[in-house]
């Protein structure tokens, strides 16, 4: 013997708006202004290396203990690095961001800093890397 149950639709409706919350993600973007301030604590706003930019650009995270932002844009964003707050010396490599178009811009001011990095093998004998 079939045995079959009636949900209220309200019942089912809210079943399907909570299994659709469940299951949607949503991911930040950066968009707006940001720092690279080597002096200061890292923040949602501010990043302590070029490398922690790049990483939560590309892959929404950070090693600077700073709050991710990405990955990925969704406006233009604009990177202020603060004037007397390298040298810094750093290999950074930024990978295929999503989201950067002829309008969702990514700019870096380095405002007369230092990005500087020694190679060791000729395999990776770049300082800043822009590879996608």
């Amino acid at each position: 013997m079939k045995s079959f149950y009636k949900i209220p639709l309200f019942r089912k409706f809210g079943f399907l708006v909570a299994l659709s919350v469940l299951t949607s993600s949503t991911f930040a973007a950066l968009v707006g202004t940001y720092t690279i301030d080597a002096k200061s604590n890292a923040s949602a706003t501010n990043y302590k290396t070029f490398s922690s930019l790049a990483s939560d650009l590309t892959s929404g995270t950070r090693a600077d203990g700073g709050t991710p932002n990405g990955p990925a844009v969704s406006g233009a964003v604009v990177v202020n690095v603060v004037k007397s707050s390298g040298p810094y010396t750093e290999q950074v490599n930024f990978g295929a961001i999503t989201g950067v178009s002829a309008t969702n811009t990514i700019t870096i001011n380095g405002n007369g800093e230092t990005l500087q990095f020694t190679a060791t093998t000729s395999a990776s004998s770049h300082t800043l890397q822009l590879n996608g």
